[in-house]
Parts: structure tokens; C-alpha cells; sequence
């Protein structure tokens, strides 16, 4: 990566979307401002509930794509304890992906392509 050479650190941020592609995401229960945002639908990018019912990534499987990728670091919101434990156990287990396996995630999160967030694309 050429940003490598030139001494750039590259950081994924928010490597699940902000809790958007959980399903969670779908009532906002979530998340906070679902409840204070006196504009909601214009702040909204979760997928729609019937996304959910299809073969999607799982966080753990974004997190991994995230680290998988040639990026100095990933950083994953933290909604709750549970996320906490997962994300921890996705990075002291982390072994890359393999071309196919990003592939395959790639196919899989184009349920989410019209949340207006960055989708993992085939390396």
C-alpha cells in the first residue's frame, strides 16, 4: 500500500458501521439517539429490517475484514459488554483472511449497500 511507504497510518473507524449493521440497528434500540434525534429518518442509515432475514457478515467477520486489510489499526465502537468480549476475542484469535474469505464477506454485506457506509469490496 503506497500509503505504507510514505509513512501514513491508515485507521478504520467504526469497522462495523456504528452498530448499523447489527440488527439491533433495525429499532435503534441500540442506539441512543434514536430516541433524542428530532430528525431521525434524515440521520438513519441502517438497512432495513428485512436485511437482517438474508446471510449477512457478522461483527466479528467485519472486525476481522477490517484487520485483514493493510491498516495501522481498527477501532470498533462499543455499545456493551458483550461487544466488548467479542471484539477482544476476534483480535487475540485474529489470523487474516484470505482473498476468498473476503470475497465471500463482500458478497455478503451487499445487503447493506445502501446505508451510505463503506461496504468491504473484493480484494
Amino acid at each position: 500500500m503506497r500509503m505504507k511507504a510514505e509513512g501514513i497510518a491508515v485507521i478504520v473507524m467504526k469497522a462495523v458501521g456504528h452498530g448499523l449493521f447489527l440488527k439491533g440497528a433495525a429499532d435503534g434500540s441500540f442506539d441512543s439517539r434514536f430516541k433524542t434525534d428530532k430528525n431521525p429518518e434524515l440521520h438513519r442509515f441502517a438497512p432495513p429490517r428485512e436485511a437482517f432475514d438474508q446471510p449477512h457478515p457478522s461483527a466479528d467477520e467485519l472486525v476481522r475484514y477490517a484487520m485483514s486489510l493493510p491498516v495501522s489499526t481498527v477501532l470498533a465502537g462499543l455499545d456493551s459488554p458483550a461487544t466488548l468480549a467479542s471484539v477482544v476475542n476476534t483480535a487475540s484469535t485474529f489470523s487474516p483472511m484470505t482473498v476468498a474469505e473476503m470475497r465471500e464477506i463482500h458478497q455478503r454485506a451487499q445487503v447493506f449497500s445502501g446505508t451510505g457506509y463503506w461496504i468491504p469490496r473484493p480484494a
